[in-house]
């Protein structure tokens, strides 16, 4: 895995160096370029996983073999061709954590997921997953605590409204 991210880091690298061509023609012809590889590249991958889809269970089930690598599922979400959505990602990465999530939403791909009661190392853990699982989300919002206006039964003193 160490390597998949020596090559992400020299890749990104590269595509900033674009950015410093100082001719504006040849700084576009290789934009132009890396565009036409990717979307190349993209049409592949989705035409990879119809024929696998098209195989039957065993190559739906490849499908989900795929989008649990890590490396490939990145791939998968470069593409736009991720099997799961946003919320499904985050939280099968959340629940890998110790914590209690109350919810996650997704909004206009901006993802707020609640924890309860988390120290903020937790809500660290959760962030980092949840970044790492849905690196496509333009933002991602981590709250904790107690949702406001909710008051937990073990505050009520064991008395409950109604009883005496």
């Amino acid at each position: 895995m160490a390597h998949s991210v020596e090559s992400t880091a020299n890749i990104e690298e590269l595509a900033a160096s674009l950015a410093n061509i100082k001719d504006a023609k040849d700084r576009e012809t290789a934009q132009s370029l890396v565009e036409a590889i990717l979307e190349l590249h993209g049409n592949a991958v989705d035409r990879m996983l119809h024929i696998a889809f098209d195989s039957g269970s065993e190559g739906q089930k490849l499908i989900r073999k795929f989008a649990s690598d890590p490396l490939v599922a990145g791939l998968l979400v470069l593409h736009n061709l991720h099997p799961d959505p946003i919320e499904t990602r985050v939280r099968a990465a959340l629940s890998k954590l110790n914590a209690r999530v109350d919810s996650v939403m997704v909004v206009a791909g901006i993802v707020r997921v609640h924890l309860v009661g988390a120290a903020q190392q937790l809500q660290d853990q959760a962030r980092a997953a949840a970044m790492e699982a849905a690196p496509d989300a333009p933002e991602i919002i981590i709250e904790a605590g107690m949702r406001d206006g909710f008051v937990p039964l073990t505050a009520l003193g064991g008395r409950i409204v109604g009883t005496s």
